[in-house]
């Protein structure tokens, strides 16, 4: 992984970030329960993570872009 210039925790973000966009898409499925099926402890370490990613929250993101008439 090092020679590639990649380690475990980018991939494991990377699978996180596209995963995360996939589950956003439906918006019957709670942010809460994303948070658990990406793996993490608790929806705020979700929060966290997505905005450092995606520079919102996830709620905002499936505001912004997934919006339902």
């Amino acid at each position: 992984l090092a020679e590639e210039g990649n380690n475990y925790q980018t991939i494991k973000d990377s699978i996180r970030k596209d995963r995360a966009i996939s589950l956003l898409m439906n918006p019957a499925i709670p942010i809460k329960n994303i948070a658990l099926e990406l793996g993490f402890a608790d929806p705020a370490a979700f929060n966290k993570s997505f905005k450092n990613w995606f520079m919102t929250t996830p709620s905002g993101y499936r505001s912004k872009y997934f919006k339902h008439s």
